[in-house]
Parts: structure tokens; C-alpha cells; sequence
């Protein structure tokens, strides 16, 4: 998740409140900077930093130097889902560039961005967090593909058989061997078992195994 918050450029006061943003360009930009013109904002014609009123009338010919515009730069910083650790950007950007900018600076640091819920959502992580974030997704694909077919795995998760196999192969996520489903649906379910890894094994737990491939079937 990446936090923005305008900024004055010398007495660090701010307005507007805090602005989170998961994903999408930044639209949100021209409301909030329509409210800073109107306060009396303005920002600098070269470097595009912000200056609140006061500090605007303390500049040396602000007239020349000031003017408002849509254009800024803003002060953003990345939070981790996982610990609510903060990493601010290394200098303000244009709010333009701002998502690219500070997430290529989170990953320089060993951040990760991590799609989660079934591909549809990404959340930002830091290193410790983005550990536990991918064993737990791959825990719960491990699940997902040893408890029904590719296919109807695929479905339910809202992609391609083509992209869960991908994802898998990200994660080293273990599938079942050609024609295992087929045993499935036969009723095979000692042979199914006999089937499974170890790791799975562990992964999956007694009580979803004896529910999944029940041997008194």
C-alpha cells in the first residue's frame, strides 16, 4: 500500500489527510491539489515542490519563482501489509511517477509486491513479511490444486489453467501427476494417497485428507 500526503517543501505542514493507494493512476491527485490552490498553495516552477501560504510569502519574488498547477511533486511513502512498517521515498516525485518511483525504491531495498486473493489483489510487503506472505499463498495453492482439478482450481480462482500452472511453477507449488483425477473420479482414493508427497501431506493435515480422499469411499 503506498500513503501520500502533500507536504510544504520548508515547514513540513500538510494538507489534506492522508491518501492511500493500492493500485491505478493517481486521479486523486487534481481534487487534492485544487484544495491546496484554494488554500493558497502554490509550487515551485522548476523542481514542482509544494510551499504553503506562509512560507509562500516568505520567498524571495514568489511571483516569478511560484504559480499553481495540477503538476507536483508529493511526499509518499510505502506501508507493509503484513507489520505496518513504513518506507518513504527517497525524495519527493511528480505525482505522475510517483507509484513506479517509490515501489522501484521498495524493491531496490528488498520489498516485494505480492498478488494475493486469487491474482486480484497486490499488496506491498517488506522482506520479513514477504516470506511469510508467499509461504502462505503457497500453502493455500497447495490446497487449492491437490483438492480439485486444474481446471475447475482455475475457474474458481477467476484465471487460465495456463496462468495457475505459471503461478505454481513461481512458488515450486507441487501438482498432482497426469491422470491422478482420473483415479480421483474412479474411486481410487489409496492409490490417489500413495500419490501425494510428503510436503503435501504435511500441508494439507489429516482431517482435509480423510475428507478429500476418504478410503471407506
Amino acid at each position: 500500500m503506498i500513503k501520500v500526503v502533500l507536504h510544504c517543501h520548508i515547514c513540513s505542514t500538510q494538507i489534506g489527510e492522508e491518501i492511500n493507494i493500492k493500485t491505478g493512476p493517481p486521479r486523486w491527485v487534481v481534487g487534492l491539489w485544487n484544495k491546496a490552490v484554494k488554500a493558497g498553495w502554490a509550487r515551485d516552477r522548476d523542481s514542482h515542490i509544494a510551499y504553503c501560504p506562509n512560507c509562500c510569502t516568505a520567498l524571495e519574488s514568489p511571483s516569478k519563482k511560484l504559480r499553481p498547477s495540477q503538476l507536483l511533486s508529493v511526499v509518499a511513502l510505502v506501508e507493509c501489509e503484513g507489520c505496518g512498517v513504513q518506507l518513504p521515498a527517497q525524495k519527493p516525485v511528480l505525482e505522475q511517477f510517483f507509484s513506479r518511483d517509490i515501489r522501484a525504491h521498495a524493491v531496490e531495498t528488498g520489498w516485494k509486491y505480492i498478488t494475493l486473493d486469487h491474482g486480484i489483489t497486490y499488496s506491498d510487503f517488506c522482506r520479513a513479511c514477504a516470506l511469510e506472505a508467499r509461504q502462505g499463498k503457497r500453502e493455500k495453492l497447495i490446497k487449492l490444486v491437490w483438492s480439485k482439478p486444474t481446471q475447475r482450481a482455475a475457474w474458481d480462482m477467476g484465471i487460465s489453467d495456463k496462468a495457475l500452472a505459471k503461478q505454481c511453477k513461481r512458488l515450486e507449488v507441487p501438482k498432482p501427476p497426469p491422470g491422478f483425477w482420473a483415479k480421483w473420479h474412479a474411486g481410487h482414493m489409496a492409490q490417489c494417497r500413495a500419490l501425494l508427497p510428503e510436503e503435501v501431506e504435511e500441508t494439507l493435515g489429516r482431517e482435509f485428507l480423510d475428507e478429500t480422499y476418504p478410503l471407506d469411499r
